[in-house]
């Protein structure tokens, strides 16, 4: 029988090769179908292999390999409904400072706009409930959405014990700026008058762009806490003068 088949090979070796092409073009084209896209310029994409991001582009040709790529995309203009992000574990930000001052008086700079403009920035909207405001506003006379942490809301609070809220990236950021982080703040007695502030910024994500605002908090957290303790040492900020 193999003799037979190797004999019609031999005398059918045009019809053999046709039909191998035509299989291989049909592979061909399915494979295309399933893992090759051609996305429209402005399309935000991510393209992950085994879990990590290898690619991170608006529109242009993506193929990926089967059973290892996963595709992330998002509408045009828009950023992927998925944002993968590293374990707090992993990676966080963490400082801590004593402060001069009771537990009471260090809550509510925490948790007043009244408090926050002693300390964190010349304007503020603070309401302490959860789903509540917590917008910071770094730079109140700018356009809207280049303030600072306008939408930001608190996530949870333990009275006189923590506060958490989500956080934005700055304005230079526009696509991160939609992508919050989140920030908690524990508070611990110390003394009757010292206060000890640990705060912990966790929820990034993977990309140069993130590794960039991850750099921004690392030096952003110590000038807060630094102010904080100023507030307390000297007497609150002067937004004015600075």
């Amino acid at each position: 029988m193999q003799a037979s088949i190797l004999a019609w090979l031999g005398d059918n070796l045009a019809i053999f090769i046709a039909l191998v092409t035509i299989l291989m073009m049909i592979l061909l084209g399915i494979y295309i179908k399933m893992f090759v896209s051609i996305l429209p310029e402005g399309t935000h994409y991510r393209l992950f292999r085994k879990g990590k991001i290898i690619r991170e582009a608006n529109g242009g040709l993506v193929v990926r390999i089967p059973f290892f790529d996963v595709l992330e995309i998002a509408g045009e203009g828009s950023t992927p409904s998925l944002e993968r992000r590293i374990d707090p574990i992993e990676k966080a930000i963490r400082k801590e400072r004593v402060v001069d001052a009771g537990l009471d008086d260090v809550w509510e700079a925490w948790t007043t706009r009244e408090g926050a403009l002693t300390f964190f920035a010349p304007e503020t909207k603070v309401d302490l409930r959860i789903g509540g405001a917590y917008e910071i506003y770094f730079d109140p006379d700018a356009p809207l959405g280049s303030k600072g942490g306008e939408g930001v809301r608190i996530l949870s609070y333990l009275p006189k014990e923590m506060i958490s809220f989500d956080w934005n990236a700055p304005p230079s950021f526009p696509r991160l700026r939609k992508l919050k982080t989140w920030v908690v703040v524990q508070l611990k007695v110390e003394s009757s008058v010292k206060t000890r502030v640990v705060l912990t910024h966790a929820g990034w994500g993977y990309g140069e762009d993130w590794n960039q605002v991850y750099e921004y908090f690392v030096r952003a957290w110590d000038i807060v806490l630094d102010r904080l303790y100023q507030r307390f040492s000297i007497g609150p900020i002067d937004w004015d003068a600075l």
